[in-house]
């Protein structure tokens, strides 16, 4: 294996775990955020990710390309912790702007996938998924950043207090981590 394959099958888990954060997160914020610029841009990013889900797949197996990463437990950790607990400690705005973060990380992440991967002669087909996803996302990310402006014409919205999740739902996010661990630990799930 040469080393542009190396650096591919490396960043693929890594694709696919922003894009399943991408279709997670920004579907949350989204439904948070209500029927409002933000939101709406933020379920535009989470519906291209579960189009972006199924090509890449179909890619990953064509080419023999990881799929799915390794530590998808601790992925879905941090999600069971954000969903639960994190996102609703922070004002509006605040999980907005954390939600574009993962936006921007999975842009740079397929950047430099599609850098890599169209310098590979038998991985063309990846290094066009990746043009075009790129021209799609980034046109989406921008819709995003836009949609900031809907914050500053309603400051109330923006910095309304965030409400702490309801303890229950925190009780009920732990117990699914621990059902994970538990799982793992016992050979139940796949690494």
């Amino acid at each position: 294996m040469n080393a542009h394959h190396a650096l591919v099958r490396s960043l693929m888990p890594e694709v696919f775990q922003a894009e399943r954060s991408a279709s997670r997160h920004a579907r949350i914020e989204a439904h948070r955020l209500g029927a409002v610029p933000p939101g709406d841009a933020l379920l535009a990013v989470a519906e291209h990710a579960d189009c972006a889900l199924t090509e890449l797949g179909g890619l990953s197996e064509t080419l023999r390309l990881p799929g799915r990463p390794a530590g998808q437990t601790v992925g879905a950790a941090f999600s069971v912790l954000r969903d639960g607990l994190a996102d609703h400690l922070l004002d509006p705005s605040r999980s907005y702007r954390g939600t574009l973060l993962g936006v921007h990380h999975g842009i740079e992440t397929v950047w430099l996938l599609h850098a890599t991967a169209r310098r590979a002669p038998d991985l063309q087909p990846l290094a066009a998924f990746c043009e075009h996803w790129l021209a799609t996302r980034t046109r989406l990310a921008e819709v995003c950043v836009d949609a900031l402006d809907w914050f500053a014409a309603f400051p109330e919205a923006a910095a309304r207090p965030p409400i702490a999740a309801p303890l229950a739902r925190v009780r009920d996010g732990m117990d699914a981590l621990v059902a994970a661990g538990m799982r793992r630990g016992l050979g139940l799930v796949r690494a």
